[in-house]
């Protein structure tokens, strides 16, 4: 099969070759929750926020506005485009179409990319396969309010590989600047990509530092705020133990019902301490420290230390931000949106850690690819989130009959108000 691939790699057949794995990850995409493509929806604030700030409000004062607490530029454009350039009951298709577009980003960078560790065709689309079975990713489905955690997990992807110049070096530094005005995850990552830069002292890591970091200044100098109810007290404790109920443990045993009674457990002690179980704790720092341990002793795996500082940076402040804090994120299902990143960088982390280790480790490569990716793939068609939904057009139809009428939109109990 490698032999196969390898006639993929350079010139036009290369290019086709990426647009046909892309075509069947987005047919993947679609096919998880059909519904959303038959009847058209708008995901939560997507519809009830910001489609309703496009219909209301001045364009540049649509675009730029601040929602939340921070810019979420993308929402913004995407839900603006969609009012300004087709019918209300055809508008949740635009951000459909967007929202798949950024999805499509991750493994558009995977298969581009140069790095020695993905030169391997196999490799390559095991990375791809890896992203698009994530146990906790549906809540980041075909929708633009979410494009933000795409857009981040892109730049960490981008951090973690080597540079390229042209048209692809200029996309990944579109990615950086947009990124942070999309989301305040996103600005976390400024230290990171500074370190990267003392670490190689070239060029182009100097421009990419230059655009997240141009990005995050405009972010935190004119949209964001701080906004209640994030974060909580005693966070460090439930965070580790966050970390571990949501990345190792649903990534190498799945959305089942006896990972649920483990992440439950965890949840439960919680309410009785502040600091809970210890075991989940240790778990982390050692299942965590041992990637790390390896990633700084052997060179070819130093990949996986890229990896880890942006899973570490990111998760860190995805959990402190959360909604509930980070005690509110110990559980199967919760905030899916916080941990799709982690878990994300998490399985290309272990791809990558055993691709670049000795000979004898290598062999069970296969092995533990094709457990992660059954476990992805054992709830990948019964999602918690997007699954059905009211259907939009019937609901503009109630509207336009009666503009008090307000539009269910999906997840249930939201609804969109329009004048």
């Amino acid at each position: 099969m490698n032999y196969f691939f390898s006639h993929y790699e350079y010139g036009k057949k290369k290019w086709f070759f990426i647009s046909m794995v892309l075509f069947v990850y987005a047919v993947l995409i679609c096919t998880r929750a059909p519904q959303i493509i038959i009847t058209g929806r708008f995901w939560a604030e997507e519809g009830k926020i910001f489609f309703y700030n496009a219909m209301v409000m001045p364009p540049l004062k649509a675009l730029f506005n601040s929602y939340g607490g921070y810019l979420n530029l993308v929402a913004n454009a995407a839900t603006l485009l969609a009012y300004k350039t087709t019918s209300i009951a055809y508008a949740p298709y635009v951000t459909i179409t967007i929202g798949l577009i950024f999805q499509l980003l991750p493994p558009f960078l995977l298969l581009t990319a140069k790095d020695e560790w993905l030169r391997p065709p196999l490799v390559r689309m095991s990375a791809v396969a890896l992203l698009l079975f994530i146990p906790s990713s549906s809540e980041v489905w075909l929708q633009v309010l979410h494009c933000q955690f795409e857009l981040a997990l892109s730049s960490a992807l981008i951090l973690s590989m080597d540079t390229t110049s042209g048209v692809m070096g200029g996309l990944r530094l579109f990615v950086l600047f947009l990124a942070p005005l999309s989301g305040p995850g996103s600005i976390v990552f400024v230290a990171p990509f500074c370190l990267r830069l003392l670490t190689d002292r070239n060029r182009a890591r100097l421009f990419q530092f230059i655009a997240i970091t141009s990005g995050a200044a405009l972010q935190l100098a004119f949209f964001y705020h701080t906004d209640g109810g994030r974060g909580g007290e005693h966070w460090f404790q439930p965070a580790l133990a966050a970390v571990f109920c949501r990345e190792p443990l649903l990534v190498f045993g799945g959305l089942t019902a006896e990972t649920a009674k483990i992440i439950l457990h965890v949840q439960q002690s919680f309410s009785k301490n502040s600091f809970g179980l210890i075991w989940p704790q240790l778990a982390t720092i050692f299942f965590f420290g041992c990637l790390l341990c390896i990633s700084l002793l052997f060179r070819k795996s130093r990949v996986c230390f890229w990896l880890l500082l942006a899973n570490a940076t990111f998760t860190g402040a995805a959990l402190f931000g959360s909604i509930g804090g980070a005690v509110s994120q110990i559980d199967m299902y919760g905030g899916e949106r916080y941990v799709f990143v982690g878990q994300s960088l998490l399985a290309l982390t272990v791809l990558a850690m055993f691709v670049t280790s000795s000979a004898v480790i290598r062999r069970f490569t296969p092995l533990v690819v094709l457990w992660m990716l059954a476990v992805g793939m054992h709830s990948y068609w019964h999602p918690m989130f997007n699954r059905t939904g009211d259907a939009w057009r019937p609901e503009v139809h109630k509207w336009e009959a009666n503009h008090s009428y307000p539009m269910k939109t999906w997840p249930g109990n939201w609804v969109v108000n329009l004048p």
